[in-house]
């Protein structure tokens, strides 16, 4: 069977079209079902046109027969590349008996705007624009000779939408994202070339406020914006069959006109009277003599006149996208004229409305996640934010709309000012997040579980819009550190996170202080709110992310790049600690969470502040021993060291007791190995007492909450685990499910039968941090966890407990799918594994004793090419049943 391989891509992306670096990394996945089916040698060839790659011929690079198992990350030797470059590469591998495999399809990539004089576009406003209406810009164009390929590269201060010829250029949303804009600034590119028509042709954009001019943050003192007056940058480079270019680009020669979008912002919503749309104005033809010139701030390249000098660079992330409808589900009316519709599921994105009116009727839409007890909207927990889309329509005779430059958190809407009698078929869900594409599954015996289970992945589409955030629906919406960092490992488990958070890494850099002190948000917009940087667990997210993301993705080059940012990091803990002690006293005022959200139970912030300064500096000494820093190594874990026995002599008692005696108290000290083997078991004991003390439920907030199961797993204390696991009194997580959530709420409080709604100031039904239970559920109930860095040695080890009679997990590693599925009745138990090619996995089954176990219908002992050793079985690529 021969070897082939899938799914090409090029720094996590599949064929992107702005790639800047000369050294791209590449990547594949084998296809093969052959037992022990191995990669021992690859081979890439790279060239400037799919006929040469298709005759076998790298011109541009030929890799040879390289003598490696490698599949991700190989970095592109070739020749130079130039801006705007296009190249085509295929792979083949041989196996692990040297036969040769088949070559895999080809693939591509296209080089960005490597040089700043490239750029040929001037940033284009409307002069006039200081209010809140979307302005609107078009410009007509011939192209009277045949086109080979037409690429536009485009970008904003606020965020575009772009049509040619009035078909959409992408379905991509919030374009160009959300970065400092003092710091950072993406542009985007798009092939447009069957967008194009001969001869004449009209590109035109229509610009929201977005991150860059609106209102962000939950105290308007707190940020006032990136600027004041919204921009466009775009250029088209047509390349015709003669193998002539010419560039149409934003400038003076654009005209401009305020739009039929009055309003558009992120907590207000958006506003559309379409009387005001001027008809036709994205086609050829139309008369814009009544339009002003655009304003034109300057051919200074990717710098406007008045902006601080930021180059722009090439997006690294898949987009935010449409990825999903969903139908109401019902539908009943709470005033003449008004309605509500339930959609059954908490997400985030907006409705698309379908009416027939006459022009002039004003249908609004209110959002929210929850209903009173009279079944009127709950809007309380939204505070500021009014999240209202409002929609006067034109008079057509069928009148489609949805907003573009907005989005909510919600499942139920308030349909008030329908022109005729709605029903379910009036609207349509649109649900939206960054498109990372899905490689988990799990589902297992209890119904409640597997409701955790989705409420997390629908949780994390909700708030993986550009940036991790906390929450889609107040007047928040930010890049919290601290439920990122406790979060991200489910995140990988559910999604291919790898590009969304290289992005986000560089969110975290350009906010880290001159001293060295990560955000507690990133971007950071609250730089006037009084929440100072460096707090711990939150700052912390620029050390254990990019190790995390090394660890399963095995991405050393970006860890590299994060590598001096740790180490200001910890530099920053050291200058703010004495005698290797954090708390308080030694730290910026209001920049405490603790464990946030706890359950009656308060850890001291010492405690959490010096635990976190030991477990980040022995991460960085790790960081430093995969990139071969020896003098780092010695010093760091000399530190974590010091910092340990400082720990225990100032909060640890004789008998084991931690200062504040808390469950996270326990679970840090045991989770980031600070103590002792007999202080480890004195700890156990406190914990187990604590937890049995509040009746077998959890107290922990969002640091213990993260860290509680595995802890309890690795400590001899599985059943308990499974035991808060299936718990449904509070508090608990199947509280919030067997009172209706479907998504993870904020607070273990956020509702309850007695007080209903929880504390309305800080109350998101839409909020991951708790969901970081999933981890375990993959690598406990599922007992899928990589071995070492990444997945190519993978562990297999479920571990039952608790009620459950079954389990069917499933992850989609860089390597390809690996699957986990366990059925157990009476004294048998089956277990079936699938292993991708050129990997292998240590399986340990749940028994002592292998005599019973059976491989493939044999006796697994009685099997001499089976390896078995005192750390498991060693199986090699392939699918396998196990019985016993």
């Amino acid at each position: 069977m021969l070897y082939k391989l899938t799914n090409l891509r090029c720094e996590y992306l599949t064929n992107p079209l702005a790639i800047e670096t000369q050294q791209p990394r590449l990547s594949f996945e084998g296809l093969c079902t052959r037992e022990g089916a191995a990669q021992s040698a690859y081979r890439i060839i790279v060239a400037n046109s799919k006929e040469l790659l298709k005759a076998g011929k790298g011109n541009l690079w030929d890799s040879g027969r390289i003598e490696s198992n490698q599949s991700l990350h190989i970095k592109y030797e070739g020749r130079k590349l130039k801006s705007f470059q296009q190249v085509f590469w295929k792979s083949i591998v041989w196996d692990e008996s040297g036969h040769l495999g088949s070559w895999s399809k080809a693939a591509s990539w296209t080089m960005g705007i490597l040089k700043e004089n490239e750029w040929k576009a001037h940033w284009i406003s409307n002069y006039l624009d200081m209010s809140n209406t979307s302005p609107l810009f078009r410009k007509e164009f011939k192209a009277t000779k045949k086109v080979r390929r037409a690429l536009l590269h485009v970008t904003a201060l606020g965020l575009y939408d772009i049509k040619i010829n009035g078909r959409d250029v992408t379905d991509d949303l919030f374009a160009p994202g959300w970065t400092d804009y003092s710091k950072r600034r993406y542009y985007r590119a798009y092939d447009v070339t069957t967008l194009l028509k001969k001869d004449s042709n009209c590109i035109a954009a229509e610009l929201g406020e977005g991150w860059y001019k609106g209102v962000m943050g939950w105290d308007k003192n707190h940020w006032q914006g990136y600027g004041n007056q919204i921009k466009l940058l775009a250029q088209l480079r047509i390349e015709f069959e003669d193998n002539s270019v010419e560039t149409i680009a934003t400038d003076k020669t654009w005209k401009s006109l305020f739009g039929h979008t009055v309003q558009s912002g992120f907590y207000c919503g958006e506003t559309v009277d379409a009387q005001l749309e001027p008809k036709g104005w994205q086609k050829v033809g139309f008369d814009d003599s009544s339009w002003a010139p655009a304003g034109d701030h300057g051919a200074s390249h990717s710098v406007p006149a008045d902006q601080p000098a930021v180059p722009l660079e090439s997006y690294p992330a898949e987009p935010v996208r449409r990825t999903e409808e969903i139908k109401p589900l019902k539908m009943w009316s709470i005033s003449p004229g008004k309605v509500i519709y339930d959609f059954g599921q908490n997400f985030s994105g907006w409705v698309r409305l379908q009416f027939k009116g006459k022009a002039g009727a004003v249908i609004r839409m209110r959002f929210g996640e929850m209903v009173n007890d009279d079944k009127t909207l709950y809007v309380e927990n939204l505070r500021n934010a009014l999240s209202t889309d409002t929609y006067v329509m034109k008079g057509a005779n069928h009148e489609v709309w949805e907003p573009k430059f907005t989005f909510h958190g919600f499942r139920y809407v308030e349909v008030s000012g329908c022109p005729v009698a709605p029903n379910v078929n009036n609207v349509m869900g649109i649900v939206i997040g960054s498109d990372t594409t899905p490689v988990g599954e799990f589902e297992c015996s209890n119904p409640m579980i597997n409701k955790l289970y989705s409420n997390a992945v629908w949780t994390q589409r909700a708030n993986f819009i550009e940036v991790p955030t906390d929450c889609p629906q107040r007047d928040e919406r930010l890049g919290w550190t601290g439920d990122a960092q406790v979060f991200i490992r489910t995140a990988i488990c559910n999604m291919d996170v790898a590009g969304f958070f290289t992005k986000w890494m560089n969110d975290l850099m350009d906010a880290q202080g001159s001293d060295g002190a990560f955000p507690n948000v990133a971007p950071n917009i609250l730089v006037n709110s009084g929440l100072k940087n460096g707090d711990a667990a939150w700052g912390d997210a620029g050390v254990v992310c990019p190790w995390v993301l090394y660890q399963c993705y095995e991405d050393k080059e970006l860890l590299a790049k994060m590598y001096p940012h740790m180490k200001a990091w910890i530099g920053y803990l050291k200058k703010t600690s004495k005698d290797f002690l954090r708390g308080p006293q030694y730290i910026p005022p209001h920049s405490q969470f603790g464990d946030w959200l706890s359950m009656n139970a308060v850890t001291p912030f010492e405690l959490v502040q010096t635990a976190h300064y030991a477990y980040a500096t022995d991460i960085t000494r790790k960081a430093a021993e995969v990139l071969g820093i020896t003098k780092d190594v010695k010093h760091y874990g000399g530190l974590c060291n010091d910092i340990k026995k400082a720990f225990n002599k100032a909060y640890v008692k004789k008998n084991g007791i931690i200062l504040g005696d808390t469950q996270t108290g326990y679970l840090m000290a045991l989770k980031f190995d600070l103590l002792n083997d007999k202080q480890s078991e004195l700890a156990v004991k406190h914990l187990v007492a604590n937890i049995k003390k509040k009746k077998n439920h959890i107290s922990t907030g969002f640091i213990g909450t993260a860290i509680i199961m595995s802890v309890l797993r690795d400590k001899g204390h599985l059943e308990l685990a499974y035991r808060l696991l299936e718990n449904k009194s509070f508090p608990s997580w199947g509280y919030s499910i067997v009172n209706g959530a479907t998504s993870i709420w904020e607070r273990w409080n956020g509702w309850t039968k007695e007080d209903g709604p929880g504390n309305v100031h800080m109350n998101s039904y839409s909020h991951y941090a708790y969901g970081a239970v999933v981890e375990w559920m993959f690598d406990t109930i599922g007992g899928i966890d990589h071995k070492g860095c990444g997945f190519q040695h993978i562990t297999l080890r479920p571990q039952p407990g608790g009620s459950l009679k079954y389990s069917r997990a499933q992850f989609h590693s860089p390597y390809g799918l690996i699957k986990s599925s366990w059925v157990k009745r009476k004294s048998h138990f089956s277990y079936d594994i699938t292993i991708p090619p050129n990997t292998r996995a240590t399986v340990v089954l749940p028994v002592k004793n292998l005599d019973r176990v059976k491989l493939n219908g044999r006796k697994i002992l009685a099997q001499e090419s089976i390896t078995i050793d005192t750390e498991g079985i060693h199986l090699g690529a392939g699918t396998y049943s196990l019985q016993f």
